[in-house]
């Protein structure tokens, strides 16, 4: 048996390679709602790094009404420069509330793994967030897995 670890513990994973690390971090600010997601998956085989994010975009959009959306952009990551990390920003309907989100998605090749951080808010991004999400960009240092 192989051992996983996370912050809080260290366990057993049953023997075999049909377990995926699908694991979500929610971290939700209590002052102003929002909140920074990081999710994790491997990409299918039949797909790459931006066919996962165009897949993954499309189950989203049949539960929201779009409203906009800028087009994905190269991020170097200054940590971690050698990675492909594509950027984005939208807002979108869903049900009464319009959501404004940003997202970093992030491509490393072995195990051709992805890494998502999403900051979700209910209003547009104040210059406090935008410069924590600056922040996050330049110090973000990925660890080997």
């Amino acid at each position: 048996m192989n051992l996983y670890r996370t912050d809080e513990c260290t366990f057993p994973m049953p023997d075999g390679n049909n377990w995926l690390d699908c694991s979500l971090n929610i971290f939700r600010n209590t002052h102003d709602n929002s909140s920074l997601i990081v999710s994790r998956g491997l990409i299918p085989q039949e797909r790459d790094f931006e066919e996962e994010l165009d897949y993954q975009w499309s189950i989203l959009l049949n539960s929201v009404e779009l409203l906009h959306t800028e087009p994905r952009q190269r991020r170097v990551l200054p940590m971690s420069p050698a990675l492909n990390a594509l950027e984005t920003d939208c807002s979108f309907r869903r049900g009464a509330h319009i959501h404004h989100q940003r997202q970093l998605a992030i491509y490393r090749s072995d195990p051709r793994e992805m890494l998502i951080f999403t900051r979700t808010a209910l209003q547009p991004f104040t210059d406090e967030q935008n410069l924590y999400w600056q922040k996050l960009c330049q110090s973000l240092c990925l660890t080997q897995s």
